[in-house]
């Protein structure tokens, strides 16, 4: 399950995007079973607002979910038949999520400021820290 949020205050959408990977080394016996789960899956993560078939993880990339993404949005409505919202503006919201949730994980892995004593050090998070 992906989340994403587009658009910005009382224009903010998030999306769910449910990615269902069907790999091509899975015996067919096995794959069956696993997709025959699908429904419980779905009934505990809740409603989602596309789904994406796969048959490898590398087949995820972030220009096939945006592009469903995109699709499931005008398909409902909700940007409206003449919006110019384009998959570069859903990657500039991307990133300013991304960039939100590093800022997050920074302030939570520093230590509380001391009252006495030398000052404290903060941990560093890289960007493949998150990765």
């Amino acid at each position: 399950l992906l989340r994403f949020e587009f658009g910005h205050g009382s224009f903010a959408r998030t999306k769910y995007v449910l990615t269902h990977l069907n790999g091509d080394n899975c015996p067919v016996v096995k794959r069956g079973r696993f997709n025959a789960m699908k429904g419980d899956a779905l009934a505990q993560i809740g409603s989602t607002h596309t789904e994406i078939q796969c048959h490898s993880p590398n087949d995820v990339t972030l220009d096939l979910v945006l592009e469903h993404l995109l699709k499931s949005c005008i398909s409902d409505g909700e940007l409206g038949a003449q919006s110019s919202f384009t998959i570069t503006q859903m990657k500039a919201d991307v990133e300013l999520m991304l960039k939100k949730a590093k800022e997050d994980m920074e302030k939570m892995t520093m230590e509380p400021e001391r009252t006495a004593g030398p000052p404290s050090t903060p941990s560093k998070i890289t960007a493949m820290d998150l990765k």
